[in-house]
């Protein structure tokens, strides 16, 4: 019998979607991706589009292992390893705590590179 997958987290963008299942491939844990049908959202009206939803399920017993491998994961990057262009790196402290808080719009690396990248003065990171 198949176990049930449950929503891990929520994108609203297709490809950040895929790079958290490759990861979670790397790490030998089963997924679904899967595009939750949307209810209509006034902001439609004013932009002309319907906001997708799509969702990472795994299986319940395995979100506390899948937690403890993205925060090793996080604990991994190394700032000076990143490219000194990527874009983050543009960012400020307020942009990048914003990012955090809104983790599902994210991939695994920009969240973690934001985690570290904040440095508590509100300027661009250069």
């Amino acid at each position: 019998m198949e176990p049930e997958f449950i929503t891990f987290r929520t994108f609203s963008d297709e490809v950040l979607a895929n790079e958290l299942g490759e990861h979670l491939d790397k790490h030998h844990i089963p997924y679904l991706i899967e595009e939750e049908p949307q209810l209509f959202n006034g902001s439609s009206i004013f932009n002309g589009t319907l906001s997708k939803k799509i969702v990472v399920k795994i299986a319940p017993n395995k979100f506390e292992q899948t937690n403890k491998i993205l925060a090793d994961d996080e604990n991994n990057i190394d700032i000076n390893d990143v490219e000194k262009d990527y874009y983050l790196f543009d960012f400020t402290d307020d942009e990048l705590l914003d990012l955090l808080s809104k983790a599902d719009e994210w991939g695994p690396f920009d969240i973690a590179l934001a985690k570290k990248n904040t440095c508590g003065k509100g300027q661009k990171h250069k």
